[in-house]
């Protein structure tokens, strides 16, 4: 058994680890080797930047990973299921894909970030015909940012 530590849990683990690289790679974002303070503390700083659609994109990828690394770490003690770091990777990007095809912004998104999320017409029909669920809870990216600045004491895991 391992000690666990936000900085192995969300990072230095082999199954985070390629969850990441996949992710970064999609979205064409790279994350710098950091540590997780400073990743929470960047999250929630640069607040000139904030406004960006490339920050704002870097501030999701960071909730929607570390909450569903940690679900899935709850699930594989809790409830005995897994999934693959390729299975979590595509869930966790069409869900950032569907949150970020649904974002009421002031500004339009950059052809780029459409290009890059596959952001078209063809997602609009795909809503409209009901082949594409909906909007994920508000709530659930606002309690991974509480979440992640509180000081937590994980237990330990096989």
């Amino acid at each position: 058994m391992e000690n666990e530590s936000h900085e192995h849990l969300f990072f230095q683990c082999s199954y985070a680890n390629i969850v990441w690289l996949t992710i970064n790679r999609k979205a064409g974002l790279f994350w710098p080797s950091t540590t997780w303070v400073d990743l929470i503390h960047w999250s929630s700083s640069h607040r000139w930047k904030k406004n960006s659609e490339r920050h704002l994109i870097a501030r999701l990828i960071l909730a929607a990973v570390v909450y569903y690394i940690w679900l899935e770490r709850n699930n594989r003690i809790f409830n005995n299921t897994y999934k693959s770091a390729a299975n979590l990777s595509e869930e966790i990007f069409q869900l950032l894909r569907l949150h970020i095809s649904n974002l009421s912004l002031k500004y339009p998104l950059s052809e780029v970030i459409k290009v890059r999320w596959n952001l078209n017409e063809d997602l609009n029909a795909e809503r409209a015909r009901g082949l594409v669920g909906r909007q994920p809870s508000k709530l659930c990216w606002f309690s991974v940012f509480y979440w992640a600045s509180s000081p937590v004491h994980l237990g330990s895991h096989s």
